[in-house]
């Protein structure tokens, strides 16, 4: 072969090598895109760590004090994301919606040593009026923001709240979040189900009934029969029934009382409060 034939064999060669490598380059990028595919979706992601189909006023279920205050309050305002309750290894934050949520919470998280979940406000202006009074506005207009020292103990005990897999369980969560309330030592909390929801009604005051937490109503009769169990009382009955909270879990300034299935529409009546302008 002559200096052409082997100049244009060296040519080929490594026009060839450089086909190759370009073939190489193409099935490492899509093996990279194969497994970037089956990294978890942010779908999956959420649904390990908000509790959907539940909403809750912070105004009402009230917070942990000392478990708010443990976030720096920057964050809180920034976010206006409330951390509500501490469980034993788990800890429950209540955020304006799950955009917001999956925003905030890597940051909230690093700033806590439980795993953090997170529901969903009923309303916004229920948690813009809790940082006002959190901030320092005047309280004599607030209703009271704090669960009290007899019922942390309570909550920080519950370990059920998370499943082995690390799945939020609804059950304990409204329950604890209806008993722990601060009105709950104040006022009568009406739990029933209204259409296809579940509805936590708080009378406050001469502010009427107001809706403090709504959740799917297939959760109903599960959370029906664990206030029964709190209470020590049978399960639903064709009667009243009325039982007493333990003292050994700080419910003792408490009563239950389960009322029968309603066979026909309700009707409330509410005096209307003149506000101020």
């Amino acid at each position: 072969m002559g200096k052409g034939g082997k100049r244009r064999a060296s040519v080929l060669s490594s026009h060839c090598m450089a086909i190759k490598k370009k073939k190489k380059a193409k099935a490492k990028s899509k093996t990279k895109g194969k497994k970037k595919a089956k990294a978890p979706s942010s779908r999956s992601v959420k649904s390990s760590v908000i509790l959907s189909g539940c909403a809750v006023d912070p105004l009402l279920v009230g917070a942990d004090k000392e478990f708010l205050n443990g976030f720096p309050r920057k964050l809180i305002q920034e976010s206006a994301c409330l951390p509500l309750r501490k469980y034993r290894g788990a800890g429950l934050v209540v955020a304006r919606n799950e955009k917001e949520a999956v925003r905030f919470l890597p940051k909230l998280q690093r700033s806590c040593d439980v795993r953090l979940m997170v529901v969903s406000a009923l309303h916004d202006y229920g948690i813009d009026l809790f940082l006002r009074y959190w901030e320092g506005a005047d309280h004599r207009t607030a209703p009271p923001l704090w669960i009290p020292e007899a019922r942390r103990s309570y909550v920080n005990r519950l370990s059920d709240t998370l499943s082995v897999s690390g799945k939020i369980q609804p059950i304990p969560v409204i329950t604890s979040l209806l008993l722990s309330s601060p009105l709950a030592s104040r006022a009568p909390v009406l739990i029933a189900g209204l259409g296809q929801q579940g509805h936590a009604m708080f009378l406050h005051g001469m502010a009427g009934l107001k809706l403090g937490i709504r959740f799917s109503s297939k959760w109903m009769k599960p959370v029906l029969q664990r206030l029964n169990d709190e209470f020590d009382m049978e399960a639903q009955s064709a009667d009243l029934v009325e039982g007493k909270g333990r003292q050994e879990k700080g419910l003792d300034d408490l009563s239950g009382l389960s009322l029968p299935p309603l066979k026909s529409p309700s009707f409330i009546i509410e005096p209307r409060i003149r506000r101020r302008s």
